[in-house]
């Protein structure tokens, strides 16, 4: 199997299975909702899923005409990520609200779990940044690399359109960067989450010899299961010396190319699981609490 067929079967086997994950999520959620007559909890379900059809139709529609040189319909396309972006975070964020909202202000009222609210977001910050390659270290003997340093607004695309970007470079650290608006949105709603998650799971050790272990493992489980999926979404540009020791150099830069397309179908859909993926870990970890706390009486301490 030459490089070429790698590629194809990893872009063909994780795109079919990013999108079986987001479809399951959302009609599990959805079906949820229509089960207990809970229709504002279905139409908020349904919402997202619309929006991540809208999504996905915009990026085959850009693909399609770029590749036809339709340069109008193009640049028509290109703005409607301005608005579909932030419409679909928002989306996701009023269903996490109305599942753990209240629940989530009661915690949040207490000291302790707000300070571990914000370490958690600010740390993961960092990781985030760094990971996902909005801000590198370069070696200061590449080639090409700028003598002073500077600070510009550019553009940089993705997801769904070329975004306002600060790009930045300083020599006296070698420390490279392109910060776009639609990567801070999409940081801001994964380390949030991932945060929630953790405050949630905090609060259940802290009840731990109150609750039942079929709790226990669930709600263990469902955090860690929150903190591989926010961290594989933020890791792809850092495994390329792994997919060099894996698969060879032939075959492990078309495979970065495909991970770190923006305006690829891989990444898109990718994208859309672990948006799902979070948004599921957040509700399912505050319903088995809360029930449990409901159930058992236990005021939040």
């Amino acid at each position: 199997m030459n490089s070429i067929d790698i590629v194809n079967w990893v872009n063909i086997i994780f795109t079919i299975l990013a999108a079986f994950i987001t479809l399951t999520i959302w009609f599990t959620l959805i079906y949820s909702g229509i089960r207990r007559n809970n229709y504002k909890w279905t139409f908020r379900s349904f919402t997202v899923l619309n929006m991540f059809f809208a999504w996905m139709l915009i990026i085959l529609i850009q693909n399609w005409l770029s590749n036809h040189f339709n340069n109008d319909l193009f640049n028509i396309t290109y703005k409607i990520g301005f608005v579909l972006l932030p419409l679909t975070l928002i989306a996701l964020w009023r269903v996490v609200f109305m599942a753990t909202g209240d629940y989530l202000r009661s915690v949040l009222k207490r000291k302790y779990y707000r300070n571990i609210f914000i370490l958690v977001i600010f740390i993961y910050s960092i990781v985030y940044t760094f990971t996902s390659g909005m801000v590198t270290v370069t070696s200061s003997s590449e080639d090409l690399v700028p003598l002073e340093r500077y600070i510009e607004i550019t553009q940089t695309y993705g997801p769904l359109s070329p975004w306002p970007s600060i790009e930045f470079w300083f020599p006296t650290v070698n420390l490279f960067g392109t910060i776009s608006l639609a990567a801070v949105l999409m940081m801001v709603t994964i380390t949030s989450m991932f945060s929630i998650t953790i405050i949630l799971m905090v609060y259940y050790w802290k009840l731990r010899k109150r609750l039942s272990m079929k709790t226990a493992t669930s709600t263990v489980g469902s955090g860690v299961f929150a903190t591989l999926t926010s961290f594989a979404c933020c890791t792809f540009p850092v495994i390329y010396p792994i997919l060099i020791l894996f698969f060879g150099s032939a075959t492990a830069e078309p495979l970065l190319r495909l991970i770190t397309n923006e305006s690829g179908l891989f990444i898109n859909v990718m994208q859309m699981a672990v948006l799902s993926l979070m948004v599921f870990c957040v509700i399912y970890t505050g319903n088995r609490i809360n029930l449990e706390v409901a159930n058992q009486r236990i005021p939040p301490k």
